[in-house]
């Protein structure tokens, strides 16, 4: 595929909106919570030029349908499965960041003759233990206070630092994107993550595993990759200078990862 191509499809029982540009191995983008396809912007063009590459709104994120009741995580890895199906995409390499990268690990798992690789940056794979009680208010903070808030007074202070690093192109993206997330979407993606079983995050040793840590990373450190990576003892770990949003944060080192980890698949 050269031209890119958009829109929607029906997937799994809900209306997913995605992206398709490129021509070479497939390489399918996953999206952070209250995050979008947009999220990849500083990052799908340069891959595009030698891959291709499929991103989508995950179910209740962006453009795709809303999720107004509970849902597991099992729904977000169909979800992926049914979209590659409707696309005719047989085995890609599938990349995601946090809420993306646990998906993508997930969907791996349960579909290992589906992956060609995984590459994951500070994925979400469940919740740690200190950050259960205030995982689990997420959705009633979002309601009091509104989105905007919540994004102007805790998620920008705590991922975004560094004053230099809020003048950089991600920074406006990071903050258009959240403020413009639904809430109540974004409350069902948070209790899927406080009800999931760590287990599901580990694909088999037939699945190149990649693990990316952002060294300045509050959220999910490198301390925390290190000891998620001892559940897929095959998976490969890396580190770079960076926040927890590393898709928005340092695009250009995570293009040249998702580069790098592609081209040592079937090599």
């Amino acid at each position: 595929m050269v031209e890119p191509c958009a829109g929607w499809v029906e997937a799994n029982g809900a209306s997913l909106r995605f992206r398709r540009e490129g021509r070479g191995t497939t390489i399918v983008l996953l999206h952070e919570m209250g995050g979008a396809l947009e999220s990849w912007n500083l990052v799908a063009p340069e891959l595009a030029l030698n891959h291709e590459v499929v991103r989508f709104d995950l179910r209740g994120s962006g453009l795709s349908e809303k999720i107004r009741t509970p849902v597991s995580l099992e729904v977000f890895v169909a979800d992926l499965a049914v979209l590659l199906d409707r696309l005719e995409i047989d085995s890609p390499i599938v990349a995601g960041g946090a809420l993306g990268g646990g998906i993508a690990l997930a969907f791996a798992a349960s579909h290992p003759e589906r992956s060609a690789g995984v590459i994951a940056f500070a994925p979400a794979t469940g919740v740690p233990a200190e950050r259960r009680a205030h995982a689990a208010t997420f959705h009633e903070r979002l309601v009091q206070k509104g989105i905007a808030a919540t994004v102007d007074e805790a998620m920008s202070p705590s991922a975004w630092p560094d004053e230099d690093a809020r003048r950089r192109p991600g920074f406006g993206l990071f903050r258009a994107l959240q403020k413009a997330a639904d809430p109540e979407s974004s409350g069902h993606q948070n209790a899927m993550l406080l009800d999931a079983d760590v287990a599901a995050f580990a694909p088999p040793a037939r699945v190149p595993v990649r693990l990316i840590a952002g060294r300045a990373d509050a959220m999910r450190g490198p301390a925390v990759i290190r000891d998620f990576a001892a559940r897929i003892p095959h998976a490969s770990i890396g580190e770079i200078e960076s926040g927890h949003f590393m898709v928005l944060q340092a695009p250009d080192r995570v293009t040249a990862e998702i580069a790098a980890f592609a081209a040592t698949i079937g090599s």
